[in-house]
């Protein structure tokens, strides 16, 4: 089961974070902090020098494939899918993800979380809703640039866990329904709101076998520690970016390039993938009962770019 497998990877998450908030209490600053396995580190020196070595692709050579303003009043169902009266990761995540929880309105799409109890298809009683959409099936693509422009719930909602991000769609896949994450799975941005921590994460996330996850903790943070901003503010629209080619993964907000992973660290997924646009509760670090709900993820759009051919 996908969903179980995960947790393996999302329990080392919380190790991370552990980690990050360990360095803000006891040294006052973010030390040159690690994240990757062993047997991979990523470290914000090493994204500091890959995104200098990035060339820029010329704003000529993209083509839209994709732009999905969320104008109207209701999703788009030809391009989306609505999780309904289902959760993620069951039961290690405490929200069900129902349709009432998804938005569209004043041209802009609206996840919604809420404090409330909910009743799930298996009999298990939720605390929380939220929602979750996604193109599988779809709509996916091989390679090119995603962008999302979008504004997240405030920081004091502890807990909350709003995320863009790709995974294989199964029957294009190889092989066909490939387990994870041997398919792989790009996260543009995560972001949980915990007390000093201030950073969405960019990760990709990969394995030789089912449930073997070769990245299990998150893998660089924005703003980075070579470009600090104790200012930013993620509840203003920002622009999460995943440029995505043959041989390399690059991650960018506001068009800063703050994580990139090449071939030679890591298996790039050569299949297409379909988007993933959601809010869950992290079960690793739960909102407490004064956090206030409910809590907003609002996305104004969602664009993806397909280079074109080389001549």
């Amino acid at each position: 089961n996908n969903s179980n497998n995960r947790m393996a990877g999302l329990a080392c998450h919380l190790a991370a974070i552990v980690v990050v908030v360990a360095a803000v209490t006891v040294e006052g600053k973010r030390g040159p902090l690690v994240y990757g396995a062993a047997n991979s580190p990523i470290s914000t020196e090493s994204d500091k020098a890959k995104c200098s070595s990035v060339t820029p692709v010329n704003g000529s050579e993209w083509v839209l494939m994709l732009d999905e303003e969320f104008d109207g009043t209701a999703l788009n169902t030809s391009i989306w899918s609505i999780r309904t009266n289902e959760s993620h990761c069951e039961p290690c995540e405490p929200e069900l993800y129902l349709p009432g929880n998804v938005k569209v309105e004043s041209g802009v799409l609206v996840i919604t979380t809420k404090r409330e109890q909910a009743i799930g298809p298996g009999g298990q009683l939720f605390n929380f809703t939220s929602g979750w959409i996604d193109t599988k099936e779809k709509w996916y693509q091989q390679f090119g640039k995603v962008q999302v422009r979008a504004s997240l719930p405030q920081s004091s909602v502890t807990g909350i866990w709003p995320a863009h991000w790709l995974m294989p769609n199964p029957s294009t896949a190889t092989p066909p329904n490939v387990c994870w994450p041997v398919g792989g799975e790009i996260d543009i941005m995560e972001y949980t709101a915990i007390p000093g921590v201030n950073h969405i994460f960019g990760s990709y996330r990969h394995g030789p076998t089912c449930g073997n996850d070769q990245q299990p903790l998150p893998g660089s943070m924005y703003p980075p520690e070579w470009n600090p901003n104790p200012t930013i503010n993620f509840t203003d629209f920002h622009i999460f970016e995943l440029e995505w080619n043959s041989t390399a993964l690059i991650f960018r907000v506001d068009g800063s390039c703050f994580h990139v992973r090449t071939a030679q660290e890591a298996p790039i997924p050569q299949d297409p993938f379909y988007i993933i646009l959601n809010t869950a509760i992290a079960w690793y670090f739960p909102p407490n009962p004064k956090t206030p709900f409910p809590a907003l993820h609002t996305i104004d759009y969602v664009k993806v770019y397909q280079r074109k051919p080389a001549h």
